[in-house]
């Protein structure tokens, strides 16, 4: 076994578990900035409409301004970050990193159960296949990562594999992903 390979092994029983909860969504920029903009201004819409009504309507119900109030603030980071990401990626180069795979995950839909019990409405759910990856640059000192991956760049995976992954930073967006041979 190499030094690389036990080092990321030890890395892995260090950590205990490998945090699958990531805030970087792994989409496109284009796609944050559609999704994220339109929030943004949503949740303005939540401020404006409670600070109205808590300052200019009848003293007599504040608790449905507070509520606007409390909604608009907690809409707002997320949709906001994801903006900034994906402004950041848009005009940022990708990083390219060595890596090895610590860990593969995927979520798959249970069609078996679909087709036997109906349901008033359809599973809208679709898979997701995630890798946590190490780092094996000595100056390097991040963390395991998590990306979101498709299911063909899933597939061609496997666990202890070396890699070499080109990523969005701030997104954490996966252009390519390709396997190192090792001799």
């Amino acid at each position: 076994m190499s030094d690389d390979m036990r080092l990321t092994r030890q890395q892995a029983n260090d950590d205990a578990s490998i945090s699958w909860w990531r805030w970087r969504p792994g989409i496109r920029p284009r796609s944050a900035l559609l999704i994220g903009i339109p929030l943004i201004f949503l949740a303005f819409f939540f401020l404006l409409i409670g600070l109205y009504t808590l300052f200019f309507s009848s003293p007599g119900d504040p608790f449905g301004s507070l509520v606007l109030l409390l909604f608009g603030l907690a809409l707002f980071p997320y949709p906001l970050l994801m903006t900034i990401w994906g402004w950041h990626d848009l005009w940022r180069p990708p990083d390219t990193m060595l890596a090895r795979v610590l860990s593969l995950r995927a979520s798959l839909q249970n069609r078996i159960a679909r087709r036997e019990s109906p349901a008033l409405t359809p599973r809208i759910a679709r898979a997701w296949y995630c890798a946590a990856l190490a780092p094996v640059a000595a100056s390097s000192k991040q963390a395991v990562m998590t990306f979101g991956l498709s299911e063909e760049q899933y597939k061609r995976l496997r666990e202890g594999q070396l890699v070499q992954i080109t990523y969005l930073p701030q997104l954490h967006y996966v252009l390519s992903i390709k396997t190192i041979e090792t001799p």
